[in-house]
């Protein structure tokens, strides 16, 4: 998020550049850039006049080009923002350009010019080169799971909330993809507490939306729990819902090999935040594979591995089919 928090402190400074091109995924943090240049730019009952959003798509390059050349009502800057625009589109065949080339080799300095475009763009195109040039050009890439966490504590914090970290863990692991998504949910979450200040797991829990991914997990903790009939269910609803039967297998086999290396780790000394740097996972997920391991002795997790390649291994060669195989394989480990 650093490319953010640059921008936001150039904007803050006064250090705007005459065009921008926000590209790339993170399209909620789009909306807060031009957020934050409205406000820097137009002073309150300025925007009547010198705002102009447009629509790549539906927009000609001229029209683009009139509204920045046209000179600030009352206010220093123009703010002139073209969504959707097609022209830096790495497959573009888009007319006018050359009407924006013109414009771009020497920007109005009393506008402010926004182009936005969603996904990729072509990095080697003259339209992109020229803002380069004489603007910005910022990437709106997705959030890393801490910078993710940064921005919820920041927004709870807003709304005097604050997370416990088992509700973050929880919450940052429930998250839809894209901010947008993780604002939605964030918003429903805080809703759901009300005036209660700290945000528990228990909460997270009670709003994240069902997923197909919080299935999978839902069916490996039931193993790891040793309740095979629940495990048996989720799996049903899995292959119900369209899972690769092979991609069960690999969760299941996954969460085995967890189970058994948080074991071995913790036994030889590590704490559960050191084990977590080992695996490359979240702490709680040590915890609760820590938790889960207890419930079988070492022996038991290896035969368990040994089972499930049994089963990939007879299914694939036609020998059993999936759902039998593998019910077979929980009822033996229930009863070993």
């Amino acid at each position: 998020m650093e490319y953010y928090r640059r921008f936001v402190q150039e904007v803050e400074e006064g250090r705007i550049p005459a065009v921008y091109l926000f590209h790339g995924d993170e399209v909620f943090l789009h909306y807060r850039a031009i957020a934050r240049l409205k406000a820097a730019l137009l002073p309150e009952g300025a925007a009547a006049f010198n705002l102009s959003e447009m629509d790549g798509e539906e927009t000609a390059p001229e029209a683009v080009v009139g509204a920045a050349r046209q000179a600030p009502v009352l206010a220093l800057y123009r703010l002139v923002v073209v969504k959707n625009a097609p022209w830096f589109d790495p497959s573009s065949r888009a007319a006018g350009a050359q009407v924006l080339e013109t414009y771009l080799e020497a920007p109005a300095r009393s506008t402010c010019l926004v182009f936005q475009k969603y996904g990729p763009v072509n990095r080697r195109g003259k339209l992109y080169q020229l803002v380069a040039r004489n603007g910005r050009v910022i990437e709106f890439t997705p959030l890393s799971t801490a910078d993710t966490a940064r921005w919820v504590s920041r927004e709870a914090r807003r709304a005097g909330k604050v997370f416990t970290r088992e509700a973050m863990e929880l919450f940052l692991a429930a998250r839809p993809a894209g901010l947008q998504g993780v604002a939605t949910e964030l918003a429903k979450l805080l809703t759901f507490v009300g005036d209660q200040e700290r945000v528990t797991a228990r909460e997270v829990a009670a709003v994240a939306p069902p997923q197909r991914q919080e299935t999978i997990f839902q069916v490996v903790d039931a193993v790891g729990e040793r309740r095979f009939a629940a495990a048996l269910e989720g799996i049903q609803r899995l292959l119900a819902a369209g899972e690769p039967p092979f991609a069960i297998l690999a969760m299941l086999a996954r969460q085995f090999r967890l189970l058994l290396c948080a074991s071995e780790l913790a036994a030889s000394g590590l704490s559960v935040s050191e084990v977590a740097a080992r695996l490359q996972t979240r702490p709680f997920v040590i915890r609760k594979a820590l938790a889960q391991a207890a419930n079988f002795p070492r022996e038991r997790l290896e035969a368990a591995l040994v089972g499930l390649l049994e089963v990939d291994a007879a299914v694939k060669a036609g020998r059993q089919e999936f759902s039998p195989a593998l019910a077979n394989f929980l009822l033996c480990l229930a009863h070993k």
